[in-house]
Order: structure tokens, then sequence, then C-alpha cells
């Protein structure tokens, strides 16, 4: 790709017309350009943005830049492809009136956006793949690594590792689910035994897959909530279609909107509806307390 250099001072005079979104407080040229910033002495103070909602951005082709605004920084790309999805602030960049974030969306890094690009958001909808634990592989026990495996899928991870693989490679107990998977996960249980593994062995299992998965169980309900905002999704031990009374049941949590979580229900079959759904924060803490607030994250 052809890059064009362009100082400060010629950028504040190019046309709003040719660069829409280019103005003297915030650089965020055109798509195929590079910035080369006369101020040398810029200097930014740059810290993580994890513990951060994450934000939507905006409509329209904003530049993406290989590092905050500065000398020699240039275009790695625009926002076309992801213009008004929700992405995950990885860091943040200040300095005097400027502001830029890291942004990352389904565990692709797509560089530094000036913060005019971002708005926030009160819907939280996380990127997943969804996975059913009964087709086109049956394994009727299989709902805790089923629901890791679609919490993974948010941050880009194991999309291309068979449900059978998955299945097949989680920590094995004979008797305690503290240690890994009790039972057969490809068969209906018939006996006095849970068959289950816990959130510690579960948690222990993502880590070979992408290291920051955890077991947070206790975590209260505005910690899962600010969890969500921040653009990592839940495994947590509730009951089916989050309904009734507790089972042990294991769903995803990829959403949270005024009072609502989304759920992603990973029991599902060829003409099942309703697998991804709302259910309120009321009814998800009633349920999520019963069975011991059992839980897992992926950060």
């Amino acid at each position: 790709m052809k890059k064009t250099i362009l100082t400060l001072g010629i950028a504040a005079m190019l046309s709003s017309t040719a660069f829409p979104f280019m103005n003297s407080q915030a650089l965020t040229a055109s798509a195929d350009s590079v910035v080369n910033i006369s101020d040398n002495n810029l200097k930014y103070d740059i810290k993580s943005a994890r513990n951060l909602n994450s934000m939507k951005v905006k409509s329209g082709n904003w530049q993406l830049f290989n590092q905050p605004y500065s000398s020699l920084a240039y275009s790695v790309g625009n926002t076309k492809d992801i213009s008004g999805k929700l992405v995950q602030l990885d860091q943040v960049a200040t300095a005097g009136n400027y502001t830029y974030y890291h942004i990352s969306y389904n565990g692709k890094d797509y560089g530094w956006i000036n913060s005019d690009g971002l708005e926030s958001t009160s819907e939280y909808v996380l990127p997943f793949t969804y996975t059913s634990q009964h087709t086109p592989l049956e394994a009727a026990n299989a709902c805790e690594v089923t629901s890791l495996k679609m919490a993974l899928s948010v941050k880009g991870i194991g999309k291309d590792v068979s449900l059978r693989t998955f299945i097949d490679n989680m920590p094995r107990s004979k008797n305690n689910a503290d240690d890994g998977f009790v039972g057969n996960p490809y068969k209906v249980n018939h006996t006095n035994q849970d068959w289950t593994i816990n959130p510690k062995p579960l948690a222990q299992y993502g880590r070979t897959y992408y290291s920051n998965v955890y077991d947070i169980t206790g975590a209260s309900k505005d910690d899962l909530i600010s969890e969500i905002k921040h653009g990592n999704p839940l495994v947590i031990a509730g009951s089916y279609r989050m309904q009734g009374k507790a089972t042990g049941h294991m769903l995803t949590v990829v959403g949270y909107k005024d009072g609502y979580f989304l759920m992603a229900d990973p029991s599902s079959r060829k003409n099942s509806k309703g697998y991804i759904f709302w259910t309120s924060v009321d009814n998800f803490m009633r349920i999520y307390n019963d069975y011991g607030k059992k839980a897992v994250v992926v950060r």
C-alpha cells in the first residue's frame, strides 16, 4: 500500500471533505494515510484499559494506527469491518487533549483508535460462536466444556477445535469433580453420582487454550455485570433455560443490558428454539445463588 506522509501543519489545512474525520485536536486521517507529527515531545501515559467498559465503534471508516498519535505513527487499516460493533478496550493512552484506545474484537487486535471514533453503550452483546452439546455430536453431560468453548470463542479461541476434541482433552477423575470431570460426558446419567466438573479444574483446562481463564466462584451480581461490560464472557452453573430450580446445568453469559443477562444454553437440538435468550438479573441471581455461585470468567 502506498503511504502518504502528513505533517500536523499540513493536516490542519486539509479540507473536511477529503478527510471528514480529521481535525486539529484529534487526528483520525483517511484510511490510506500515514501520520507524521511535528511535535516529537508528545508523550503518552499508557495504561491497561481492561477495567473499562467496552465501547461501540461509531459509523464511518475511522483510522486505525500502529501506535497512539505520535511521530511516525501510520495506518494499519480502518474500522469498516467493525463499524457499530462492541469492541474491547485493551489499553488507553492519554497526552494533553489526545486520548487513544487500543482495541480488539473477537480476539483480533485492531490497533489504536482516537477516542472520537468510539461511543459508550447501555447494551453489551459479546461476539461468540454458538455450540450445541447435542448436535451434530451428542454429548448429554458435556454442558460445562461446551459452555467453556462458547466463552473462549468470544476471544477468538478454539473455533477450529472440534467439540469432541475439546471434550476428550478435558481432565477426568473417577470420583472428585475438583480434580476433573466425573462420569461419561457422552451418556445420560442414570447413577446417583453427579457427573460434572467443578469451576477450578474447568478454568485450569481453559488455560490450556487461553491464559486468562479464572474460577470466580462466589462473584457478586456487580462483579458479574462488570465482567460482561468489560467484554469478558462467563460460564455459570444454573438450570436449563434458567428456569425453575437450580440444577447445576452450565450455560454461557454473553451479554448484559438494563437488568438482563444474555444467555447461551448449550442444550439445543436441530429444531430447538430459545437457546439464546435474555433473563432478568433477579431470576439469574436466584438460580445462580441457589447452586453455590459457581462461575468461570474468560478475560
